[in-house]
């Protein structure tokens, strides 16, 4: 007999430690044992399979995993299924529990699951056919869907060993460390909706899917289907209709389609817009739907039957049959809020997208009464909660990304910090104050200074430290010159060109001038966050943070003119990002090639010349989890807009008539500005930080933003993001943290990032 512990399976009391063997089977490939013999045939719902000549062999009741050796590196646990009536996510679900065990061990581990499951004598269906394996999709049926766990390869060098059926049993009803999908094992006496619970198991279940990768026609197939039904439409309510089979010993009764219906009217009076995503398997319950919601109602052409497809043996087709639950669940996922019974598939839509775990309904506990409608936190579109308030001021000098799932965090609570809690509104009317003739200007006094040419947001980025000093001393700065990007159409030749003017109408020439010199090192060191630390922000707003302090500045500079105003307003629609942005959230992706691919470019700024994919790849499972498949991508080069066009996964839209580059250029940026300012072109350059602001708007409207942090494109979107929506929303940097240090060589490239990495740049 094994003991069950704390700890895991133990040895019984008493017995020797050399009585336990480590039985091996590293002689097998994957789905050999289960060819060895027929399957066995499911006998009474109350019995116990009394043969022992059927079914994939049973593993011995012996302890290895407490016989391991300190190496264990060619150990690994052959995965199986040790029942026959299983469903679908069973499988999984024993897989990532297996998979748990395994890691517990260190020990690696492999999924087998051949036509024949486990015949451990201990269950109506042991050693019953897999009824989802398919001998044209070959041996092992987990490889029919999924990628393999781990790099272990049966007969190639690894010691495999197995669980036997009573142990895989107890992990499954017992295990401390096991997912349990609902009430079931040593939680079968729990009642009612323990939300502390559920979310400690769909937390878990998150993390070990991590070892769980689709193959890749079934991503395609669950994008296809997305981007064709469901990408366009906003907001989409998934419905999970358990039927046919459904065992009230097993997760409870069924939940028919009419107790849906007071939760969907409910969503529907709140966002009549709403599709319903409706997965089922039963026609029964799909008719209901269509005949009361009618072309709202969206559903994938999947086998379905009274009997449960899956049992039913006039369906053949055994790979479609789980391939159909797999892709139901995956789209479920992707929904913005899921009403579900108790069921495995339902809660594996919320283990791969855990902020379903606040945006979902179990109607197996919950009463009509419930709440049914989800919150937004007064934003639009998917993934929106996920905006992290700004409770650590420095979060966005030190990290690198911020990429959450609802439930995994706090994040979606907005800090308001009490009455006193400065705010976005009462900075900028600090700034009207001392930028109108109330203050500054109004006691003769006022400042300017000169930007210095260089690419067109390091130019801008110039006015922050100015800015900032005129506001701590309480003097007006009047709009500087811009004359590198400005030609003979703007007769300013100044910000204003682009922006509002920065000063009242009393602050004219007659005022007396303090110069704020950018190429004084000492004022710009003097104005240094990096070096002078929080005194440089006001004490009333000191607790909002450097990075809410110089985001909300560059806000208010960046206020565009008229002119400005409405080539924004004609960008939205000629570049289709503002018909994205009412069906939903967008993802924005700044791709900086030109000068960035040159080698000194990486010498002085620690840049490093990353692919689109590179980008993408950082936010792929953010986009899969909150269904988000739109980008916004702005970029200098043409081969990265060639490449946004031969994708298939995402839809890439652009600023259209724009130039860019095919070529790497034979010098950086700020010589040609400099060069264009000797030869009086300075119109060319006008016209490219034209483009360039429009581009950057655009960028700033998106909810999630990925580039990098050398450039001054992409944390000029970042800050005026942050900045309107009050908050550090979803981005990743490739590179570096996000820093705002005009003239100093403080930022730092992180270890790790790319070939630039631990090299300081320019802020």
């Amino acid at each position: 007999s094994l003991l069950w512990t704390a700890t895991g399976w133990d040895r019984p009391a008493g017995e020797p430690e050399e009585s336990i063997r480590v039985p091996t089977q590293a002689s097998t490939t994957s789905g050999e044992l289960s060819k060895v013999r027929e399957c066995c045939r499911w006998v009474g719902a109350t019995e116990r399979q009394p043969r022992r000549d059927c079914g994939a062999a049973d593993a011995p009741e012996h302890g290895w995993w407490r016989a391991l050796p300190r190496n264990r590196s060619r150990h690994a646990l052959r995965i199986q299924m040790n029942h026959g009536s299983a469903g679908f996510f069973a499988y999984v679900l024993f897989a990532i529990n297996q998979i748990a065990f395994a890691r517990k061990h260190g020990i690696g581990a492999h999924v087998d699951y051949g036509a024949c499951t486990v015949n451990g004598r201990d269950h109506y269906a042991s050693g019953g056919a897999n009824l989802y394996h398919s001998p044209a999709h070959g041996a092992n049926m987990w490889e029919q869907y999924f990628q393999p766990v781990s790099d272990v390869v049966p007969g190639a060098g690894h010691v495999l060993h197995a669980l036997p059926s009573k142990a895989l049993w107890k992990l499954h009803q017992r295990g401390d460390d096991s997912v349990f999908a609902y009430y079931y094992g040593v939680h079968s006496a729990k009642r009612g909706y323990d939300e502390a619970w559920y979310r400690s198991m769909r937390l878990r279940a998150h993390g070990l899917l991590k070892h769980v990768s689709l193959k890749p026609h079934v991503q395609d197939a669950v994008d296809d289907f997305w981007r064709r039904e469901l990408a366009a439409r906003w907001p989409v309510l998934g419905l999970h209709v358990r039927g046919t089979d459904k065992d009230p010993a097993i997760g409870g009764s069924i939940v028919p389609p009419r107790s849906y219906a007071p939760h969907i009217d409910s969503y529907l009076a709140s966002h009549p817009n709403a599709t319903l995503f409706v997965a089922t398997d039963s026609p029964a319950a799909l008719q209901w739907m269509r005949q009361r919601y009618g072309a709202r109602v969206v559903a994938r052409e999947a086998l379905r039957s009274e009997g449960n497809a899956f049992l039913d043996t006039r369906l053949r087709d055994n790979y479609r049959k789980g391939l159909d639950v797999l892709l139901d669940a995956l789209l479920l996922s992707r929904c913005d809020f899921l009403l579900k019974s108790s069921s495995a598939v339902g809660e594996f839509a919320i283990y791969w997208s855990p902020r379903l775990h606040e945006r979902s309904i179990d109607l197996q506990y919950e009463p009509i009464s419930a709440v049914t409608r989800p919150s937004f936190a007064g934003q639009t579109g998917r993934g929106s909660e996920d905006s992290l308030c700004v409770e650590n001021a420095d979060f966005m000098l030190r990290e690198l990304e911020h990429l959450p799932m609802a439930g995994q965090t706090s994040s979606a609570k907005r800090v308001t910090g009490g009455a006193s809690w400065p705010s976005r509104s009462d900075l900028f009317s600090l700034l009207a104050r001392v930028q109108s003739s109330g203050a500054g200007c109004g006691h003769g006094e006022a400042a300017t200074t000169t930007l210095l040419p260089a690419g067109f947001f390091s130019t801008l980025h110039g006015v922050l430290k100015p800015l900032a000093h005129a506001v701590r001393s309480g003097t007006a700065l009047r709009t500087p010159s811009l004359a590198a990007f400005t030609g003979p159409s703007c007769r300013a030749r100044d910000l204003s060109c682009f922006f509002e003017r920065m000063e009242g109408e009393l602050c004219g020439s007659g005022a007396q001038h303090n110069h704020l010199d950018l190429e004084d090192e000492g004022f710009v060191r003097d104005e240094s966050f990096s070096l002078q630390g929080p005194k440089l922000i006001p004490v009333a707003f000191r607790s909002r943070g450097w990075f809410w302090y110089t985001s909300q500045l560059l806000s208010w500079v960046m206020r565009p003119n008229a002119a400005l105003a409405a080539d924004i307003k004609a960008a939205l629609e000629a570049s289709r990002l503002g018909a994205a942005l009412r069906r939903g959230p967008v993802i924005g992706v700044h791709v900086r090639h030109g000068d960035a691919c040159l080698a000194r470019e990486r010498r002085r700024m620690g840049r490093t010349c990353y692919s689109l994919e590179r980008h993408l790849a950082r936010v792929r499972g953010y986009a899969r989890a909150h269904g988000i498949w739109t980008v916004y991508l702005a970029t200098d080069s043409e081969k990265v807009l060639d490449e946004a066009r031969r994708s298939t996964e995402f839809q890439f839209l652009w600023l259209p008539n724009v130039t860019r580059q095919r070529a790497t250029p034979a010098r950086i940026i700020d010589r040609t500005v400099r060069r264009r300012v000797a030869t009086g072109e300075t119109h060319l350059s006008a016209r490219e930080a034209w483009q360039a602001t429009v581009d950057v708007m655009l960028l700033a409207e998106c909810a999630l933003l990925v580039g990098q942090m050398t450039s001054t494109l992409f944390r000029t979107a970042i800050s005026l993001r942050a900045a309107a929506c009050d908050c550090v929303m979803p981005f990743a940097s490739l590179d570096a943290p996000f820093c705002s240090d005009y003239g100093v060589r403080s930022g730092v490239v992180r270890a790790g990032a790319g070939a630039g990495a631990n090299r300081s740049f320019w802020c």
